[in-house]
């Protein structure tokens, strides 16, 4: 049996998989998609009610709350531009409900056990070292 015949592939926001049957998928498996997920809890379930019993899930998330070091540039001259850059920033996405920065490594256990999943497995790996400052003009 070649592989196109042995997986599926279907398009679906991870909080509302359901285009997909439950019980129905080997192994759930994302890089980077819950950062963009404001309901972080039901993309768990959906990713519970999927999989077959047995069934595995492998998430990738860059964990942001975790960076301290959200300026790697000197802004300088431009200080005041730069203040005015991240106030509209800001009230488009405000930090306080920013999807990528509402959550860490253990809220991501949490729902994880929330949604069902009886055993859970973390690798975490944090760099605290601020970035190198960038030139305004780069």
């Amino acid at each position: 049996m070649t592989s196109a015949r042995r997986c599926r592939f279907v398009r679906a926001a991870a909080d509302d998989l359901s285009p997909v049957g439950s019980g129905t998928v080997d192994v759930v498996t994302t890089r980077s998609v819950l950062i963009y997920v404001q309901d972080k809890g039901r993309a768990f379930g959906e990713f519970h009610r999927v999989l077959r019993p047995g069934g595995r899930i492998s998430l990738f998330e860059p964990v942001n709350r975790l960076n301290r070091f959200l300026r790697a540039y000197d802004p300088g001259t431009v200080q005041d531009l730069d203040d005015r850059v991240k106030g509209v920033l800001e009230a488009l996405q405000p930090r306080a409900r920013d999807p990528m920065l509402t959550f860490d490594d253990r809220d991501l256990v949490e729902l994880a056990e929330a949604a069902g999943f009886g055993r859970v497995s973390l690798t975490l790996q944090v760099e605290t070292k601020p970035p190198e400052p960038m030139r305004w003009q780069a």
